[in-house]
């Protein structure tokens, strides 16, 4: 197999890096070969006539094709997975928000890296700060906070928290050092630039559903809500679970065939 696939050196520090590592090789394995051409959709055709297009992001693949390439060694015994834990593993990748199931048909399940752009658009990792020497990367984090741009980004980010979380009523929570850089942080990892107030919007409706976190004020702060890259890409999932829910993951047999 020949080609490449870009991949961040943050991954170390995404909630997947600290799963068993199948799940880490499954989700590897998607993003090495599902289709990265944005103008080719491949059609494969089953012995009945029934075709599936497959189209940019997205991977056909048979349970026994993935258990088969996926195959290691530990020790001196050959781990290859059966159907079952194939479609567990699947399903955790799908709750993850990482992959989509988008139907199953006699040629295998037809499968969709969610965000299979932004993993592989270089200009994505120059936004963030990624991708060049480490001493541009140390000063472009330096940066970002001290401009006008990121300012007015924090400040917005500040608004939406004291209007969804607090009370017009009483001393509200002060925008502190240690609360900006963890907004920084998570508008950094997870939030969009031209629809960050919106998704933040999202974010703390979802905490404001979780009875846990509205029984003390202390939960509620940003602080104890994003801490760590981990809450706050699983803030981030429960945001737009909402988006998620209202999409099928099914897909008719007429879906399957070829288009006029």
């Amino acid at each position: 197999m020949k080609g490449f696939v870009l991949l961040a050196r943050q991954i170390q520090e995404n909630s997947i890096w600290y799963r068993d590592p199948d799940h880490l090789k499954l989700f590897l394995y998607l993003l090495m070969n599902a289709n990265y051409k944005r103008d080719r959709v491949f059609e494969l055709r089953d012995n009945k006539g029934y075709v599936v297009k497959v189209r940019y992001a997205q991977y056909l693949c048979s349970y026994s094709k993935i258990s088969e390439d996926c195959q290691y060694s530990a020790g001196n015994k050959l781990v290859r997975w059966g159907p079952s834990r194939v479609n567990r593993m699947l399903k955790a990748l799908e709750s993850d928000g990482r992959i989509k199931v988008l139907g199953k048909s006699q040629l295998g399940s037809l499968v969709q890296v969610e965000n299979y752009h932004v993993y592989q658009d270089v200009s994505s990792y120059a936004q963030k700060g990624l991708g060049r020497p480490e001493e541009d990367q140390e000063k472009t984090r330096g940066n970002k906070v001290n401009n006008n741009n990121n300012k007015i980004i924090l400040d917005n980010l500040w608004e939406v928290y004291l209007d969804e979380m607090c009370n017009s009523r009483g001393k509200q929570p002060s925008l502190t050092a240690k609360r900006q850089k963890i907004l920084e942080l998570l508008y950094k990892e997870q939030l969009d630039t031209e629809s960050y107030q919106e998704q933040f919007r999202g974010i703390l409706k979802a905490v404001k559903g979780s009875e846990h976190h509205m029984k003390e004020r202390a939960y509620q702060m940003p602080e104890s809500l994003f801490r760590n890259e981990e809450r706050r890409e699983r803030w981030a999932m429960k945001g737009s679970e909402k988006k998620y829910k209202t999409k099928t993951h099914s897909v008719s047999r007429s879906q399957w065939s070829v288009e006029a």
